[in-house]
């Protein structure tokens, strides 16, 4: 047997290692947060640009007067007051109802959006008879109100108030009375 010369084992050699920015993994993670981070920040300015208005912005001042809104409907169902409102064709037309003789020259209708402000409308209704009121209402949409009607006398004798939540467009008219 003959000796042989002594080869040394080839040896494996290691790559250079790749760089991070090379991997798939680091950039998903970069890319996950940065859309997390911009989404975020888009529905601020969205948020903040397209703020809802509110409905009623003297919440604190309704907060003091509701004694007197409850006395009201009190006067209204002392009185036996009640109305249907017809909303049509661009007018409103209120007839009046109950046992109080006294019969004011104006009423005041007040239809309140239930979610939009600048669809509030205020109407003011004028006698037309004894007992019937008419007004024009414009710009009036579809949707959910709530309505308020009272006298628009400065010298009422007992200021008396109706309320009522209505949809419009109705095909009937609304029946307003005292709760």
């Amino acid at each position: 047997m003959t000796a042989q010369p002594y080869q040394a084992r080839p040896t494996r050699e290691r790559p250079h290692p790749l760089p991070w920015y090379r991997f798939f993994w680091p950039w998903f993670i970069v890319v996950l947060l940065t859309t997390t981070v911009l989404s975020g920040i888009w529905t601020a300015v969205v948020a903040f640009q397209h703020a809802d208005p509110l409905v009623r912005d003297d919440y604190y001042r309704e907060g003091i007067a509701i004694n007197r809104r409850f006395s009201a409907e009190h006067a209204a169902r002392r009185l036996g007051i009640h109305a249907t409102l017809h909303i049509g064709g661009g007018s409103a037309v209120v007839e009046l109802a109950g046992e109080s003789t006294d019969s004011p020259e104006f009423l005041l209708l007040e239809l309140s959006h239930a979610t939009l402000a600048e669809r509030d409308r205020s109407v003011r209704l004028q006698r037309s008879g004894s007992r019937t009121f008419v007004g024009v209402v414009t710009g009036l949409s579809p949707g959910r109100f709530y309505a308020t009607l009272k006298p628009d006398d400065g010298d009422a004798q007992e200021p008396w108030r109706l309320m009522r939540s209505i949809t419009i467009p109705a095909t009937d008219g609304f029946e307003f009375s005292a709760r």
